[in-house]
């Protein structure tokens, strides 16, 4: 069982972000998009407050009497009143082997910080060695259908590159993306599997089970672990 100890700042930045459940109700607010969390994050810097803070009664204070706010209280507020149903979803995650990272936490990639900066995912689900995200690698991605000979040239990309200990990068998708991970697994390369749907799944799938144990791959996603694709949902994260 995963024994993750989240801190108060990614709990509130689940709460103003994170989806919890397969849909969305229409009789509760949306989460805030990154730039949505970003306005936060400038309004937090300006007040020397941090985002547990808004938990406090100093936070709620400074909260309510917010001038020329860029964004609509009442619906920021309602966001943190879902702890009840962050608690019981987040016990759900650790419980299935997940963790979770936020723009909060001293373990967030570097790398995202450095090259996305503000554009960088307010959180980050992923199951497997942390530590591979703070290396580089070579990406490959590509068409869900492909011919034989663009699945041969693939496969031999991608065991090149673990042979010569180069990390591969790719979206887990079914087609050139699943080729480029799992041949680099087969040749004990490391890998990260960057999700746009599914990671529940994935992280119990025969193929990923045994590089997971073994330190060697890491899948994450900014979406919500049991979240299907769609392309409204795509277009809020940015």
């Amino acid at each position: 069982m995963n024994t993750q100890q989240l801190t108060e700042d990614s709990k509130v930045i689940l709460l103003l972000c994170g989806r919890f459940g397969n849909s969305p109700k229409k009789d509760l607010p949306g989460p805030l998009t990154t730039r949505e969390y970003n306005i936060i994050v400038k309004w937090l810097k300006e007040n020397e407050l941090r985002p547990g803070d808004m938990l406090t009664p100093v936070g709620r204070e400074r909260l309510q009497q917010a001038v020329d706010f860029q964004l609509d209280l009442a619906r920021v507020k309602a966001l943190l009143e879902r702890g009840t149903t962050l608690a019981l979803a987040i016990e759900k995650w650790l419980n299935k082997g997940l963790w979770i990272l936020t723009r909060s936490d001293g373990n967030y990639p570097k790398i995202l910080l450095d090259r996305l900066k503000q554009s960088a995912p307010p959180i980050l689900f992923g199951a497997g060695n942390i530590e591979l995200l703070s290396r580089g690698g070579l990406a490959i991605v590509g068409s869900r259908n492909f011919d034989p000979e663009a699945k041969t040239f693939t496969s031999a990309v991608a065991r090149a590159a673990a042979h010569d200990d180069m990390q591969i990068i790719s979206g887990g998708a079914r087609g050139v993306d699943q080729e480029a991970m799992l041949s680099a697994l087969q040749k004990m390369g490391t890998v990260i599997g960057v999700l746009s749907d599914g990671l529940q799944k994935a992280i119990v799938a025969g193929k990923y089970r045994h590089a997971l144990r073994d330190k060697r791959l890491v899948l994450v996603s900014p979406y919500q672990p049991e979240a299907r694709f769609t392309v409204g949902d795509r277009k809020s994260v940015v």
